[in-house]
């Protein structure tokens, strides 16, 4: 898997994720502290994450970072 293809599979993890809370993109900006905007470019695999962010996305699930990548 390339660097493209793991963005875009990381950000569908978190827009499944996202979805199944029932967050919007706004909501899920809010919780993480992160823009609206970079939400949606992470969902769509255009930007790279880093821990630190994927961080702040996953504890605003609720989810830790080993139960995230268990599914990879």
């Amino acid at each position: 898997m390339d660097k493209r293809q793991f963005n875009r599979h990381l950000g569908s993890e978190i827009a499944k994720l996202r979805y199944e809370f029932g967050y919007s993109q706004e909501q899920m900006a809010e919780k993480s502290d992160l823009s609206r905007n970079y939400i949606g470019q992470i969902e769509r695999g255009e930007k790279s994450l880093t821990v630190y962010r994927l961080y702040c996305i996953l504890r605003a699930l609720n989810i830790s970072l080993e139960e995230f990548f268990s599914k990879f």
